[in-house]
């Protein structure tokens, strides 16, 4: 359904339940609606939606479950929302939301809990992630990129796993990103991190750690997680210490300030009267980010190394 320029609704297709290949819906300038696909069922290929200014929203495909390649909604200057795409709990490519500045909510996509490839959300006119809350994974590259009236990543709270890179950037309005905490202190991120060009509160990893992380545990009232970081700034090793008492079984990470880890270990314990060392002489110079975590939670400290 390409350049159908007289097409107002999709009309006629209401008994196609099954599509074997890609459904491309493109430069459709006078297309309002897609109540024409009600009985649709399964794409085995990609969704493609791009470029049809009069469209407002993912209406008449509410009995699509299941996509096996992209989704592609791009360019489709009046879409409002994404209602319609209710029933979507994964995708088996990858999700690309651009140039939609009329879209305000990802509300229509609650279901959705797994994307198995690229997510880029960008230039859209979204403020926030409400409706996100029951994303779990995404296998690559999760790309935030140019959405000027977004506040707060929240409402990816419980994404636990990104098997490429993250990239929030050049989102002007954006000051609250501690829900990255977790993915970056428990090294839920397997790619490199790019945090940059935001406002103030989310402008590097750098601030989001330092602003966002240090008091992390999963109940803020329990001390246990405490620990001390010394010397600070060193040259060839640091020691940790505990605070209150012996650590059991604790996983310690090590992150630079570009979020990659370089260096993870499994420790059985860490004693209150035992100071543990951690060799740093294959370390560069700068600034690094160490994180302690148990069953208990996970607290995160900072340490510079100077040469």
């Amino acid at each position: 359904m390409i350049r159908l320029d007289s097409l107002v609704h999709a009309d006629g297709l209401n008994n196609v339940e099954y599509i074997g290949g890609d459904l491309f819906i493109k430069f459709s300038e006078k297309l309002k609606g897609l109540r024409g696909f009600s009985s649709l069922d399964t794409i085995s290929g990609s969704l493609v939606v791009e470029n049809c200014d009069s469209l407002e929203s993912m209406l008449g495909l509410d009995s699509l479950s299941f996509i096996g390649n992209d989704i592609s909604i791009v360019s489709n200057g009046n879409l409002r929302s994404l209602n319609g795409l209710e029933n979507i709990t994964m995708s088996g490519g990858s999700i690309f939301l651009r140039d939609l500045p009329l879209l305000s909510s990802l509300d229509g996509l609650q279901n959705l809990e797994h994307v198995g490839g690229f997510y880029e959300i960008d230039e859209t006119g979204i403020s926030n992630f409400s409706g996100m809350e029951k994303l779990r994974m995404v296998d690559r590259l999760l790309d935030i990129d140019e959405n000027v009236n977004l506040l707060t990543l929240e409402g990816l709270n419980n994404v636990d796993s990104l098997g490429g890179a993250l990239r929030v950037v050049n989102n002007s309005s954006l000051m609250d990103c501690s829900v990255l905490c977790r993915l970056i202190t428990e090294g839920k991120i397997e790619g490199n991190i790019s945090i940059l060009f935001n406002a103030s509160g989310c402008s590097n990893i750098q601030e989001i750690i330092e602003d966002g992380c240090f008091i992390s545990t999963s109940n803020p009232m329990d001390q246990s997680l405490n620990f001390e970081v010394f010397p600070n700034p060193a040259e060839s090793q640091i020691y940790l210490r505990s605070s209150y008492g012996d650590l059991p079984e604790v996983k310690v990470i090590i992150r630079n300030a570009q979020g990659n880890t370089i260096v993870e270990l499994a420790c059985p314990r860490i004693y209150d009267n035992t100071d543990f060392e951690i060799d740093l002489n294959s370390y560069q110079a700068g600034i690094y980010y160490i994180s302690i975590f148990n069953q208990n939670g996970v607290q995160s400290k900072s340490f510079t190394v100077i040469k």
